[in-house]
């Protein structure tokens, strides 16, 4: 009998993506890389025929661990150049469990509130899970495990079945009694499924299980990988409840829980392990399967006596300089530019040798077949070995780097460093118009946008700190000129060729753009930094114009943040945008690399700004565009020079913090609004965000910052929700001379240093003497928008009446605080902090020095609107019903 589906698990590591094309002599044949790497790729992956037979056993690994109670086990195979039968991994079909044990309590909270507001769980099941205790989910059909050798080493010792023979029963409940031929065929049927379903499934995740597989086979073959190094990626089906009671709503059926473990540190620098939700296709995600991230065991700190220093794997490369000359020659149809790149990266080993290096190399191939890597080769000019790692992604996909697995001739030697050469070819577009509707992108125009174009080390979250020297140059006649960043420090034609060079970093964010530019250089003046303007031609009129604009706004953040300490800022002008206020706010960016009229999310050009002008079409979109976003191109403008201290002179460390850059950046464009402009500026703008995010097509789910950079809704998150958070919320709780001096203080500490959410944290509590902790869990770690409702009474009581209060915030798990005002009909007034732990608060409260007519006492939640909600809704009820669930429904309470 065949047990009912109910929860299944995948641990995958399989397949392989296609090779790096080499350009230069081939190596000796029986070297050669390319002949290996394509026979691993085509090597089949199957299910062997024989079982083993697992009872209670028991498996734990990071936050998880797994129980496989009954059942079979069978070996995943595959064949390669130099053995025969490699063994790949392993698939459990049986009854089982899985217990997840949360190693951060934020994890388990956020965990918990997804379940019960995404998943259509009650709180009371996951209540202990949010108080720390582990997860279990049932597997009651199978699992697939990786070819981990600790996973090797637990099955080497099962009983083997084979030849499909009937099998007797053996005392001692080793062999169960009724394992016949028909239920191993079964069990090999159902394994195979299994295994083709999932790696799929997790391929259009974005998982890539065939890369990883691909590369440890290949380090394997070449005597360079080590047991650490074997990634373990599991996989739950979470098809029912763990008490069995009910099935999951209908929009939660089909998800499942991916852990994933990684012990080199290139998916994630900051975590050793993760457990995500993933699976089936989310309205928030309808073309593809979500990912939400809900666990992870972070690797322990290079520095054991500071919490906060970076959890580096041991052994790693270090960017020392990079030297790039780039050579760019528009095409005769003026729609791309074709680039040439020839870059020399000095890199250091730390930690101990390294033998080979992952590269990200800028891609982005707006001609098909134009990218291609034309050298790779080693301190002594002869060439490497490459492979390409990045083939495997989801259908439509846009792929902005080319990530190669570089084999150096000789290991490089800890503390030692060496400078190898990549160099690659590639086409951008010329873009005239970016942004939201049809024939918006790529149409043929003036402007490239920004390209990164130095390439980044793994394992550094895709974001390198290099120090640099760039230089480009385009054809002497050319109508096209380059804007660069970091310092000018040469202008000037050499025989055919005009040439720009500058240095800069270190920074994770240096490159380039071409446009068809008249310029204007403004010497620095008055302690001021010099500016240089680029406009597009049919704009030239108004260079004058932007140097003094760019200065104001440098000296407000000046007044609230250290000296930015450049010499020179660049601003240039890129292609027209379309502009939806609905979509910016409430959709993830289709391209969330530089493209023309967009800054990448989480990045901060090193003194390069870019700015755009708007197409809005017909039918009175401007006029409804400026009434919602008064002084819009000065906010973004601003928005943008504040990225210069966040994500400039303060880089962050991992890709979970980039929120940092975005948000901050973004809540200093709100203060900027709010100093250079009438207040009703700024709150018109916060007005327009609680409008949308209160509105049917605000994202749904989860905001939380720290998983933002990562998730669908990246942009509303990092863009809109976290400034109103940082400028309005916390602006409410600490004060916002308080807030404005503590940020300030952070940027003097942390200058030129990478930091952390937590680094963060830590300083904000010790600065202004106030605990956040719950604030960060709620608003920054959590990101559940609260659906606030109030139910009121006032009774009189001898000396001053009492107000019973009753507030609920929707999300089950967790702490908030709500602001209340309450106001007698005299005028006076009363504010009032409630703490709502857990979904809910109630409490009674004398209301000392408000009197008169007890009807006339009026309760104000949120008077200031210092949260942002979903919704809120204010009743007032007599007090003999508030104890009662009678007349839930109420009133706006603005």
């Amino acid at each position: 009998m065949r047990s009912p589906v109910a929860a299944l698990l995948l641990v995958a590591a399989l397949a392989l993506p296609a090779w790096g094309r080499r350009i230069g002599p081939e190596p000796a044949a029986g070297e050669a890389i390319t002949p290996l790497w394509g026979a691993l790729e085509g090597g089949e992956i199957g299910v062997r025929h024989t079982a083993l037979l697992a009872r209670e056993l028991r498996l734990s690994d990071g936050e998880s661990t797994y129980y496989l109670d009954r059942g079979y086990v069978f070996r995943l195979y595959t064949d390669t150049p130099t053995r025969e039968d490699v063994t790949v991994g392993f698939a459990f079909v049986g009854e089982g469990r899985q217990e997840i044990r949360f190693q951060d309590p934020r994890d388990g909270r956020r965990f918990a509130n997804h379940m019960v507001l995404r998943g259509g769980w009650e709180a009371d099941e996951l209540r202990d899970i949010a108080e720390g205790e582990p997860f279990t989910v049932p597997v009651s059909r199978g699992l697939v495990l990786s070819a981990d050798p600790a996973v090797g080493e637990l099955l080497s010792t099962l009983p083997q079945l084979g030849g499909g023979a009937q099998i007797e029963a053996m005392e001692g409940g080793t062999i169960a009694a009724g394992d016949t031929r028909e239920r191993l065929e079964d069990g090999i049927r159902g394994a195979e499924r299994m295994l083709r379903r999932r790696l799929l499934a997790l391929r259009e995740a974005g998982f890539g299980p065939r890369r990883l597989l691909a590369r440890e086979l290949l380090l394997g073959e070449r005597g360079l990988a080590s047991a650490p190094r074997s990634p373990l990626l599991a996989d739950f089906r979470a098809a029912e409840r763990p008490r069995g009671e009910a099935r999951l709503a209908p929009g939660f059926r089909g998800r499942w829980l991916t852990h994933l473990r990684d012990d080199s540190g290139e998916a994630d620098s900051r975590l050793r392990s993760r457990l995500f939700i993933s699976g089936a296709p989310t309205e928030e995600a309808p073309d593809r399967p979500g990912l939400l991230l809900v666990s992870g065991q972070r690797f322990p700190p290079s520095d054991p006596y500071d919490r906060l220093s970076p959890p580096l794997p041991a052994v790693r490369p270090e960017p020392v300089h990079a030297r790039l000359g780039a050579k760019a020659v528009a095409r005769w149809s003026r729609h791309s530019v074709d680039i040439a790149v020839d870059s020399y990266l000095e890199i250091a080993a730390r930690g101990g040798p390294i033998s080979t290096l992952v590269l990200r190399v800028p891609r982005e191939e707006s001609r098909a077949g134009s990218w291609a890597i034309t050298a790779v080769d080693g301190p002594d000019g002869f060439p490497l070995d490459f492979v390409r790692l990045d083939e495997e992604r989801a259908p439509g996909d846009r792929a902005d780097c080319a990530e190669l697995l570089i084999f150096l001739g000789e290991p490089l030697a800890e503390d030692h460093s060496a400078r190898i050469r990549v160099a690659w070819r590639d086409t951008w577009a010329l873009s005239g118009m970016s942004g939201w509707g049809p024939g918006l992108r790529r149409a043929p125009g003036s402007s490239t946008g920004l390209h990164r174009v130095i390439p980044q080390l793994g394992p550094y979250d895709g974001d390198t700190p290099w120090s640099y020297n760039i230089s480009v140059r385009l054809p002497e006649e050319a109508r096209q000129s380059a804007a660069i960043t970091g310092r000018l420090i040469r202008n000037e034609t050499d025989g055919d060729w005009r040439i720009m060079e500058s240095s800069g970093g270190p920074t994770a964010w240096a490159g380039f753009a071409v446009g068809e530019w008249e310029s204007r250089d403004e010497p620095p003046a008055y302690g001021m930094p010099g500016v240089r303007v680029n406009l597009l031609r049919r704009d030239r009129y108004y260079l004058e114009r932007f140097a003094p604009l760019l200065r104001q706004e440098l000296a407000f953040f000046e007044a609230l943040l250290p000296p930015l300490g450049r010499s020179d800022l660049e601003l240039f002008q890129d292609a027209d945008r379309g502009f939806d206020p609905r979509h910016y706010y409430t959709r993830a960016m289709p391209d969330e690399r530089v493209s023309p009229g967009d800054f990448v999310t989480g990045r901060a050009p090193d003194g390069l700004l870019a700015m755009s002008k708007l197409h809005l079409g017909e039918g009175g979109s401007e006029a409804r565009l400026r009434e919602a976003f008064p002084e819009l191109e000065s906010g973004e403008l601003a928005a943008q020079l504040a990225r210069q201290w966040w994500g400039g002179k303060v880089r962050v460390l991992h890709a979970r913090d980039h929120w940092l850059v975005d948000t901050l950046s973004e809540a200093y464009g709100l203060f900027y609004l709010r100093g250079a402009f009438e207040p009703e500026v700024l709150l018109t703008r916060l007005e327009t965000t609680r409008d949308i995010w209160r509105s049917d097509g605000a994202p749904p789910g989860s905001m939380s910052l720290t998983e933002a950079p990562a998730g669908t809704w990246s942009a509303p998150a990092m863009l809109n929700y976290g400034p109103y958070v940082i400028a309005w919320t916390l602006r409410w709780k600490l004060g916002e001379a308080r807030l404005l001096d503590a940020l300030g203080a952070f940027q003097r500490e942390y200058a030129g240093a990478a930091v952390s959410t937590e680094h963060l944290l830590v300083f904000l509590k010790q600065y202004t003497g106030v605990d956040l902790d719950d604030f960060f869990d709620f608003w920054i770690y959590g990101g559940w928008l609260p659906e606030l409702e109030v139910r009121y009474a006032v009774e009189p009581a001898e000396g001053s009446p009492r107000l019973l209060l009753q507030i609920r915030s929707g999300v089950p798990f967790g702490a908030v605080e709500v602001p209340v005002g309450v106001v007698d009909g005299w005028g006076r007034a009363l504010a009032l902090t409630v703490l709502v732990e857990d979904g809910e608060a109630e409490l009674a409260i004398d209301l000392d020095g408000l009197g008169g007519d007890v009807g006339d006492i009026e309760l104000r939640l949120d008077p200031e609107l210092s949260l942002l909600t979903r919704s809120r809704t204010v009743r007032r009820v007599p007090p003999g019903l508030m104890g009662s669930r009678e007349s839930r429904g109420g009133i706006p309470a603005d």
